[in-house]
């Protein structure tokens, strides 16, 4: 049996995008038909988005979603999905698609004369059948892969690749005295703002107090 996925990437610039996965092929009884994505350290999945048009997902390891790209770790991560392959799709020949958000973390600082935007290599999911077989004491597993390609969007010719490339904006770290100047600044004045506000308040109050006490 031939069997394939294939995936669009939503944008291929900026901290969000969406991969949408979609399976092309029949369905085999008494197999699991199983979805399996690999990212880099600079991207990470928010298991709380996934939504569930799988039946079970295993996500390793799972992430820390505050944490930048310095501290978070250089080892990749990996989200398998257990695809829903219910007698109902096995008369359309077809499983729902799988829509898996994607984010990305912030970078380190850049030199001024560096690109202001980094690098994360995106790569297609691999998609494959496990059927077991019960005939003899010592259970045997097969393992049916299914070809894999990757749609890159505003493409003319909707180029299929394998490997995409997510350009992601970092901050320049001559800016940062400037930001850090302007913070504080913007919170000194606040601060100074509800300050003025207690004043006036007070003196208000006991201005009515006086008030009342003279009457």
């Amino acid at each position: 049996m031939t069997c394939s996925f294939s995936s669009s990437i939503s944008s291929t610039k900026g901290f969000h995008t969406i991969i949408t996965t979609q399976y092309s092929g029949g369905v085999l009884d008494g197999c699991k038909l199983n979805l399996a994505y690999t990212f880099p350290p600079d991207v990470f999945v928010d298991p709380y988005e996934l939504r569930y048009d799988f039946s079970s997902f295993e996500l390793d390891p799972l992430p820390n979603l505050e944490l930048p790209v310095k501290v978070a770790g250089h080892g990749d991560s990996t989200l398998l999905l257990h695809l829903d392959t219910s007698s109902k799709l096995k008369h359309e020949d077809r499983v729902a698609p799988v829509k898996i958000p994607v984010h990305a973390r912030y970078g380190e600082l850049v030199a001024p004369t560096s690109s202001p935007f980094r690098s994360i290599q995106l790569s297609a999911p691999r998609g494959y059948w496990v059927c077991s077989s019960d005939a003899t004491s010592n259970d045997t597993i097969d393992v049916i892969d299914c070809t894999s390609t990757l749609f890159l969007p505003d493409s003319p010719s909707r180029a299929i690749e394998n490997v995409t490339t997510l350009r992601v904006p970092v901050g320049i770290g001559s800016d940062l005295d400037t930001v850090e100047f302007s913070t504080t600044l913007l919170v000194v004045t606040l601060l100074a703002y509800l300050l003025s506000i207690f004043v006036a308040t007070t003196r208000r109050l006991y201005s009515r107090g006086d008030d009342v006490k003279r009457q």
